[in-house]
């Protein structure tokens, strides 16, 4: 029988050291299009927040029932890259020849012989990524970005010879450039590039050259538009190779042909086959052999995987059943192996995993669960969609919503729960549904706990996206603040006992809420969160160094006023709900001095805080111990506001 006990008091079977021995992260995949066999990078918080790489071949997929089939190389230590801070796409494999980054900066090649050859000193400065192997197997490109002149970090496209060791730029000038792929027969080369102010997302261009020789040869800008965002290039022949583009309001897959240099549209319509390219390497689409393309896309913010005709045009939906699909991949057959579909999701019920279906019967299988528990699924809150009218603007906010769930205790008679908003980072980015133990660590306490995808956020269309531009600190304070107060008013959480949070551009918004709506939010916590635009403006990372124009509306020099109103450390102020403050050491993102910033003017204004920093740690923690760390201090700081009286 349930024990009656008030909200967010209850007992749980889920511990804050549980959720990182019990958890992994399956971060990307990558597919040998030769051999068919598989890589999966997976980072381990156990394990000092290494990542490491396991390999399945194609017979083992073929053959699996259960996830036991992916082998760890051992000759990989620590693969991740560290380009635009946020890394992403740390290796690439083709015809057994796999070529990786380890630790952020080493860069090495294991080639047909299984010889571990490294190719740069790892001093130099320079960090790789996103590479692309040539069918020759001879060369690859990647990404290089230039950090030996800190000042004035630069970025190119370079070509890493497998014969000579040597590398070299073979194309530079732009800002930044992302996805540079081969062509099927090696003959040319695809890439996406974009200068400041803008972003990806935004402003970027595709460009096609000739390859030979080692170099590239009549570059030519295949898109025109200055306000497009370009992304996920994939070739389908010699000739042909498809994109995505928001061109249309929505980001779609188009078609270019190198013979016929036309763009055609092969979706069309209100969805989302794309998504900001924060971390490099995402995949939302692949071909199959046939050139059928299988796709994720997002309905009204929900993904839907699909099978498309490039010829007919037709959309065919496979399944709705995942809530957060990610790393889309085929796997050619080989061998007379058949081919396979791999993607990474998670369910209602299910936690993320790496899937594995069959090209013919689609039935997805599990082949690597990032979570182990042994916690009955009775305990775990399941996800409600939620669609409401923003209090002020009356546009449509979107709001995913886990009520409080325990089946050993119901909460006291009249008793609404407490609620943790979680906002998430970017902020061009997006929330998605679906089974976590770090949400459960909460529900199963008696939280629930919401995550809010504000105006500004992806995977609603471009205009959705587009609401931020110039209204950061506004736009996304009035969504966030009316989300708590509408499901207060929905009778899903208790008025007094409404706590905000969020990471990075999340954690803004959390410092701006409490800042600018002081009157909606008993408490706080900002993980690495932004307290200063004038100091971020000055000290932040390139990929991010003009961000702010656009989310803000001018430069710091066009409109100062602007960044003093938009920062929350010029109004601490008017706070009046404690803060929690979480920060790492080594943060390039957002450095320390933020949080010591707004630490000081807490301090001077006599507001209740505590504030920890974490060593070692960076944008987002990745060892075990500090993360379960800052779990245990975050429900601590909102047990303790239970019972706070303002001074």
């Amino acid at each position: 029988m349930a024990v009656t006990k008030s909200f967010g008091t209850w007992d749980s079977p889920i511990s804050a050291e549980s959720l990182t021995k019990a958890s992994k992260s399956l971060s990307s995949t990558y597919v040998d299009k030769v051999t068919g066999d598989l890589y999966v990078v997976e980072g381990r918080p156990d394990e000092q927040g290494r990542s490491a790489v396991l390999k399945s071949t194609l017979k083992q997929l073929n053959d699996a029932d259960s996830e036991n089939i992916l082998t760890e190389l051992d000759f990989i230590k620590d693969c991740t890259t560290g380009i635009h801070e946020y890394g992403g796409a740390p290796l690439a494999a083709l015809d057994g020849i796999i070529i990786y980054v380890e630790a952020t900066k080493q860069l090495y090649l294991r080639d047909s012989q299984a010889n571990i050859i490294k190719l740069n000193d790892g001093q130099d400065g320079k960090r790789y990524a996103d590479f692309d192997i040539h069918p020759s197997l001879k060369f690859a490109v990647a990404i290089c970005e230039d950090h030996s002149d800190r000042e004035n970090v630069k970025n190119s496209l370079a070509l890493i010879d497998f014969d000579s060791k040597s590398i070299s730029d073979i194309c530079s000038g732009e800002d930044f450039y992302t996805c540079p792929r081969f062509s099927s027969d090696g003959n040319q080369l695809a890439w996406i590039s974009w200068n400041h102010p803008s972003m990806q997302w935004n402003a970027s261009a595709l460009y096609v050259a000739e390859f030979r020789d080692k170099a590239i040869f009549n570059a030519s800008r295949i898109t025109k538009s200055n306000t497009e965002g370009i992304s996920s290039i994939v070739w389908s022949s010699a000739t042909n190779l498809y994109f995505a583009s928001d061109s249309s309001g929505w980001n779609n897959i188009m078609e270019y042909s190198t013979a016929s240099k036309k763009i055609e549209a092969i979706t069309n319509g209100p969805y989302e086959y794309s998504q900001p390219a924060w971390m490099l390497g995402d995949s939302t689409y692949d071909l199959l052999s046939d050139g059928t393309i299988v796709a994720v896309y997002t309905d009204n913010g929900e993904p839907v995987l699909a099978i498309i005709n490039p010829t007919t045009k037709e959309v065919q939906k496979w399944t709705t059943e995942f809530t957060n699909v990610t790393q889309v991949r085929t796997v050619p057959s080989h061998n007379g192996l058949a081919g396979r579909i791999t993607f990474i999701s998670s369910t209602a019920t299910k936690f993320t995993s790496l899937y594995s279906a069959s090209i013919t019967t689609k039935e997805p299988l599990a082949i690597r669960v990032s979570t182990h528990t042994s916690i009955d699924p009775e305990f775990f809150s399941t996800h409600q969609y939620i669609k409401f009218q923003s209090s002020e603007s009356k546009e449509d906010v979107h709001l995913i919503y886990y009520p409080p769930k325990n089946p050993g205790y119901v909460g006291l008679a009249n008793e609404l729960p407490p609620c943790i908003i979680r906002c998430h980072g970017g902020p061009t980015s997006h929330t998605s549904a679906g089974l976590s133990l770090s949400i459960q660590y909460y529900t199963t306490r008696g939280f629930a706990f919401a995550e809010v995808n504000y105006g500004g956020s992806s995977n609603y269309g471009t205009k959705y996206r587009d609401r931020l531009n110039g209204q950061w600190g506004v736009v996304d304070v009035e969504d966030t603040c009316s989300a708590a107060l509408y499901l207060n008013q929905a009778g899903l959480a208790d008025r007094k006992r409404l706590f905000v949070t969020g990471g990075s551009a999340g954690g803004y918004l959390a410092l701006s809420c409490l800042a600018y709506r002081p009157e909606v939010f008993t408490a706080g916590t900002s993980h690495y969160g932004v307290s200063d635009l004038k100091l971020l403006a000055g000290t932040t990372h390139k990929f991010e160094s003009h961000y702010l124009n656009g989310l803000v509306g001018g430069s710091l020099e066009e409109i100062p006023e602007v960044y003093y109103n938009r920062s929350p450390i010029n109004f601490v102020d008017q706070m009046k709900s404690p803060l929690l403050i979480l920060q790492g050491s080594i943060d390039a993102v957002v450095p320390p001095s933020q949080a010591e910033s707004i630490v000081e003017s807490l301090k001077k204004q006599g507001l209740y805080h505590e504030y920890y920093v974490f060593e070692g740690e960076g944008h987002g923690f990745r060892k075990g111990e500090n993360i379960q760390r800052t779990f245990e201090l975050e429900l601590a700081f909102y047990l303790k506001m239970f019972d706070y009286q303002p001074q």
